[in-house]
């Protein structure tokens, strides 16, 4: 049934999607959701008595408490139809076990490091006057934050034609940070960055100098702009906006439960409001 697995876009974009389509829901079939630990000290996923497997039939096992029940509470917060691309935990946890595109730590740190080349908020514009103005006062604190956070000299663009000035030693700096998180937070953090073209913003997240909604706005601040001139139509932005919200907050919740492992209890877990 749960054969819909998540898989890596092609090419540079390296986010997840549900392969499934918007048409398959298929119905609950099951009362009660909770969480249990095993012998090995992980925690696994109980729908009624069946524990959630993934769509390679694994058994999910988590060594992560909190996030054992964020997912069972995508699970316990599912309808009569499971809406499978809503549940973007669940998503995350399946392909990073699963991994049926085989990446490894290093194969992730590298594409990450592509991204920083191209990081949205290392490219102003120069016009029009007020969306470069706009992006000044927005976009360059972050950088200075990242430039002394990290201890780098990153230094943006401001021409078309101009690549962002990243010295090697600021890289090899931002490439050891990624090299020291696990398979897991990888899989979150690589989510982020791919869906808001930005891997600064994803570590100002994780280190908690910008909220999800703030670093989405950010990345969102040249679409807004344009929006606000030219469109009439603003619906369909503001979906796309609450959807960026929603696909960083998976990613930074799975990369910092996956980079602060809990293990509080050997104690079936249940979950209130069970239906």
């Amino acid at each position: 049934m749960f054969s819909q697995s998540l898989k890596w876009f092609s090419g540079r974009q390296i986010g997840l999607r549900l392969a499934s389509t918007s048409f398959f829901k298929p119905k609950r079939f099951y009362k009660e959701v909770h969480v249990n630990s095993n012998t090995n000290g992980a925690f696994e996923i109980y729908l009624d008595q069946r524990k959630l497997k993934t769509p390679q039939k694994k058994t999910l096992e988590l060594y992560s408490e909190p996030l054992a029940l964020a997912i069972a509470h995508e699970w316990d917060s599912q309808k009569e139809e499971i809406m499978i691309p809503s549940m973007r935990l669940t998503g995350l946890a399946f392909t990073a076990e699963d991994n049926p595109t085989h990446e490894t730590n290093e194969t992730l740190v590298q594409k990450m490091m592509e991204y920083l080349e191209n990081d949205t908020i290392l490219y102003l514009d120069t016009n029009p006057v007020e969306l470069a103005q706009l992006e000044k006062e927005q976009w360059l604190p972050i950088v200075d934050w990242a430039n002394k956070h990290f201890e780098t000299k990153i230094e943006p663009s401001y021409a078309i034609t101009e690549l962002a000035a990243i010295p090697d030693e600021s890289r090899t700096r931002f490439r050891r940070h990624l090299e020291a998180m696990n398979f897991h937070s990888l899989t979150g953090f690589a989510y982020g960055v791919s869906s808001i073209k930005s891997l600064i913003l994803v570590l100002a997240c994780l280190q908690n100098r910008l909220t999800c909604q703030e670093a989405a706005e950010l990345a969102n601040l040249e679409l807004d702009y344009q929006t606000k001139v030219y469109s009439k139509v603003e619906g369909h932005h503001d979906v796309h906006a609450l959807e960026l919200v929603n696909r960083l907050s998976a990613a930074v919740i799975y990369s910092q439960f996956n980079s602060n492992l809990h293990r509080v209890t050997k104690e079936k877990v249940p979950l209130c409001g069970s239906a």
